[in-house]
């Protein structure tokens, strides 16, 4: 691309090694079907389908590219090096990873544990036997320091996407407590890609074609002098999630702990190894997968530890969600919220709700008790049709089918049991003789 300025020929290899990586498409594909996957299940359970799949993935999709282009600009500015070798081992890696489990593929887990396995290889193959496979001499130059420049990076921009995502809408559940019974859930999906670009050597053939050089600087950190050409990588962060105790703001705080502790080690480890001693980055990625599995573990200590939060209310109808752009939205209604009153009248079912509402069809009024127990009072004008459909999602009552919540991780949710178990007749409260056969069921949205 001889007539391609400078800056052009960069970005375009850029956008070209990554477009040519599969580990973006698979990804994408693993964010649709978990979303589709859960969609499926709620459906069963309460006969809707939140959050819409095209309001969620795509803003994810652009929030992970403006993250990307923050984690590009700090690694060229550092000017952080490294071939398209180690990029491709990277890839190839993480590929494996996610045939074994979904979130294999997370920049975290990939980038330390290959740098593991390029230590171990150092120690156990004689240097006479690198030249025997090509992609072993990569392994024995790894670029320690820079890939924990990049694992740094990812785990910081992980932590700040998960707080701005924190409040967004997440899939209602019904699931399996410690006593058998159905609790309500919300399941948190928080999957991004980071498309990170970096310089790379020329001698690392990054072109088909003729080589142009971006850079020819030196800088004083982690790069090597030389001529440079630019590459790109996917790096997926995030996690799956489910909130059972708390709202999911609180319920991803371990995780997000456990992620800017991980960028502050891996930085840490970076400029070790890069001045100190080598060690330093095998310490360093060892501690980041402990680091990793311990926020993990941790957040679904706390889910099962805890009473729950979304069951029944002696005093009123929880809310385990609401429809978007639906009236319960409208009035300001959230998770975990109990509604005590409307229009006047005490509320302890469903049926008294909707007979709350049919006391005034053009206004409502009603009484809440938020998560922390304080009384709030909403109200709004109420148009044709939103009377009958309020949408809101009550929590479940005990007869609702109900499935097996797992671990917390990126894409975690696709290795947890889909099939829906229905409760033993016996842990379900009777049924009232007197409650009027019009009322709706806990697994049907109000």
């Amino acid at each position: 691309m001889p007539h391609l300025p400078l800056w052009a020929a960069a970005v375009w290899r850029a956008l070209w090694t990554l477009l040519l990586n599969p580990l973006l498409y698979l990804g994408v594909a693993l964010q649709v079907w978990e979303h589709l996957r859960w969609d499926a299940v709620q459906r069963r359970q309460f006969g809707v389908r939140l959050p819409s799949l095209w309001r969620t993935v795509p803003a994810r999709w652009l929030a992970g590219v403006i993250g990307g282009a923050a984690c590009t600009i700090v690694l060229m500015l550092l000017g952080v090096t490294l071939p398209l070798g180690e990029g491709v081992i990277i890839t190839v890696v993480a590929l494996i990873a996610t045939a074994v489990r979904p979130g294999g593929m997370a920049a975290t887990a990939v980038i330390p544990g290959v740098i593991l396995l390029a230590t171990v290889a150092r120690w156990l193959v004689p240097a006479s036997g690198w030249h025997a496979v090509p992609w072993l001499g990569g392994l024995r130059t790894w670029h320690t320091s820079g890939w924990l420049c990049v694992a740094a990076l990812a785990a910081a921009a992980e932590a700040i996407l998960l707080q701005c995502f924190a409040n967004r809408p997440a899939h209602p559940l019904a699931v399996r407590s410690r006593r058998g019974k159905p609790v309500g859930a919300l399941l948190a999906q928080r999957s991004f890609v980071l498309p990170v670009a970096f310089w790379s050597p020329a001698a690392a053939g990054l072109a088909l074609h003729a080589p142009h050089p971006i850079a020819a600087w030196h800088w004083p950190w982690f790069a090597d002098a030389g001529l440079f050409l630019t590459a790109a990588l996917p790096l997926w962060v995030g996690a799956s999630y489910a909130a059972i105790v708390e709202g999911p703001p609180a319920a991803q705080g371990p995780i997000a702990q456990a992620a800017w502790w991980t960028a502050l080690v891996a930085a840490a480890g970076a400029v070790a190894a890069r001045w100190w001693t080598p060690l330093a980055g095998v310490i360093a990625a060892v501690l980041l997968l402990a680091i990793r599995a311990f926020g993990y573990r941790w957040q679904r200590r706390r889910q099962w530890q805890r009473e729950p939060l979304y069951v029944p209310h002696p005093g009123g109808v929880r809310v385990l969600a609401t429809v978007p752009g639906a009236l319960a939205d409208k009035l300001g209604l959230r998770a975990g919220e109990v509604i005590v009153q409307a229009n006047q009248t005490a509320v302890h079912t469903a049926y008294d709700l909707h007979f709350a509402l049919d006391q005034n069809p053009a206004y409502v009024r009603m009484h809440v008790l938020d998560v922390r127990g304080e009384l709030r009072i909403v109200g709004g004008a109420v148009y044709a049709g939103e009377r009958h459909q309020l949408g809101l999602v009550p929590v479940p009552e005990g007869r609702e089918p109900m499935v097996q919540a797992g671990s917390a991780g990126l894409f975690a949710s696709l290795r947890w049991p889909r099939q829906t178990v229905t409760p033993d007749p016996g842990s379900a409260p009777p049924a009232s003789p007197d409650e009027p056969p019009a009322a709706p069921s806990a697994a049907e949205p109000i």
